[in-house]
């Protein structure tokens, strides 16, 4: 899922298995971005040619995770799980799990 502009609640949902070139295999929040994510599941994505294998946060977008959890998830270059490339570092997690990220680098 791609946002830039706007507000977005994402409540319930699960992603699975979904890729992305650029990052964010589940999520990649730019620019003025505002996205919380409540009670979601990331499992297994992947970010191919950038960071952030489960989230990529860009810009001066804003994400809040409550009770969300985070599993599987890889990146070519950095993050496995998340990885924060905002200008303002808009990122809040409560109550978010992760399990076995990785990335190529660290």
């Amino acid at each position: 899922m791609f946002i830039s502009r706007g507000t977005i609640n994402v409540s319930g949902t699960a992603f699975k298995n979904a890729t992305a070139d650029g990052g964010g295999g589940a999520l990649l929040a730019a620019s003025t971005a505002r996205v919380t994510l409540h009670q979601c599941n990331i499992h297994g994505c992947y970010a191919s040619n950038s960071g952030g294998g489960g989230v990529l946060v860009k810009g001066d977008a804003e994400v809040v995770m409550l009770h969300t959890n985070i599993s599987d998830c890889r990146a070519r270059l950095g993050g496995g799980a998340i990885s924060n490339h905002g200008t303002l570092w808009n990122l809040q997690l409560s109550t978010t799990n992760y399990m076995n990220e990785s990335s190529a680098c660290p």
